[in-house]
């Protein structure tokens, strides 16, 4: 699991957009390598200088959110952030012991939609942890194209922690899956339009007369709009929204169109 019970993982979720500052100043890598601190919603009490380091997938955007459990406090957001993977740029976190929800989202589709992955945490006093200092956990954060016949969640892999001079080292893969498709776009013709909402009618009669539905798990995800699991008249209504959109201001917005009232 994501990071459990991390013996001597370091203090407080502390991102610091205060500057750009080297992995390991004496590691050979250090020039290559840049770890961008970013700041929290909330200071800590307690710091130490031990990362855990996230390394998103270059040019995809990530949003990552850290939030600490206790009886104070249920439920307090420690960091929020968009992260965008770019050439040799690594973010570094620092987790004091505790309970944590790590959440991470990322664009479902070509064109966006959120999917999301979370877990909780438990960071261990390093003070009872025999025989560890610190643990150092790389978390890569990837996206991947799945084909239209699938509906993958995302998973987390991990290699076998490494120990060395009191040190574990662990690293990490959690891989979202995305479709090469348009949210709204039935057809698969890269345009969002009158003849999408058509299909989405089709499969909507299909399911009414308790036929089998013909759609792929792709055009079932990109025209759900109401997350109800089967198309139906609302979804085809969306695509409607969003089509008069496009012809009235020439670029739809599924974010402003998808905004809840009030």
């Amino acid at each position: 699991m994501l990071l459990k019970k991390l013996t001597a993982a370091a203090a407080a979720a502390v991102l610091c957009t205060a500057g750009v500052l080297p992995l390991h100043a004496d590691a050979a890598s250090a020039k290559m390598i840049d770890v961008v601190r970013l700041e929290p919603a909330y200071e800590p009490d307690q710091q130490t200088a031990e990362f855990l380091t996230l390394v998103p997938q270059e040019g995809v955007r990530f949003r990552i959110t850290v939030t600490y459990h206790s009886p104070e406090r249920e439920a307090l957001v420690m960091y929020s952030a968009d992260l965008t993977g770019t050439a040799n740029r690594r973010f570094a976190m620092e987790l004091e012991p505790g309970d944590y929800t790590f959440t991470a989202e990322t664009a479902r589709f070509a064109d966006g939609g959120i999917q999301s992955y979370s877990e909780k945490i438990t960071v261990e006093n390093p003070d009872y942890a025999e025989g560890l200092d610190i643990t150092r956990v790389t978390l890569m954060l990837d996206s991947a194209v799945q084909q239209d016949t699938e509906e993958r969640q995302p998973e987390l892999t991990a290699s076998e922690p490494q120990t060395d001079g009191g040190t574990r080292r662990m690293e990490q893969t959690l891989t979202f899956f995305r479709y090469d498709r348009l949210r709204g776009d039935y057809n698969g013709d890269g345009a969002v339009n009158a003849a999408d909402a058509t299909e989405v009618l089709k499969q909507y009669n299909l399911w009414l007369a308790e036929d089998p539905l013909t759609a792929s798990a792709g055009q079932l995800a990109a025209c759900d709009f109401n997350g109800n699991g089967s198309p139906d008249a609302k979804d085809a209504v969306q695509i409607l929204r969003y089509f008069n959109m496009v012809m009235s201001e020439d670029a739809g917005d599924w974010d402003v169109l998808l905004k809840p009232e009030g």
